[in-house]
């Protein structure tokens, strides 16, 4: 799944707000090349810098500009879900992942 495109690729974005149009999302995203959690913080999930692209709205998009998502939550669900936090256990550095369904939503 891809965010956007957004920011000068297309002012007119939904997820551009205020005069003049920033950005109110965090994308695209830098590359890296480790998943890091920082403290309070989301996840900065490893981004390869490998030179692929896709044509989305006649706009080239990288992996700066993919969703977090779970496929397996997708076809759980059947309907869109992005997966955006982790808990990490400090003690044993486990990541944990908790699914709990809520009435009309689900916290993940």
């Amino acid at each position: 799944m891809m965010h956007g495109p957004c920011g000068h690729l297309r002012p007119s974005s939904p997820c551009m707000e205020g005069e003049p149009r920033k950005f109110c999302s965090r994308y695209p995203q830098q590359f890296n090349d480790k998943t890091a959690q920082a403290e309070n913080s989301y996840p900065m999930y490893r981004r390869r810098n490998n030179g692929i692209t896709v044509n989305v709205r006649g706009n080239i998009l990288d992996n700066r500009w993919v969703v977090p998502y779970n496929p397996k939550l997708l076809m759980m669900f059947n309907c869109h879900i992005n997966v955006e936090v982790i808990h990490v256990d400090p003690d044993t550095e486990e990541v944990v992942n908790e699914i709990k369904r809520l009435q009309d939503a689900c916290y993940v």
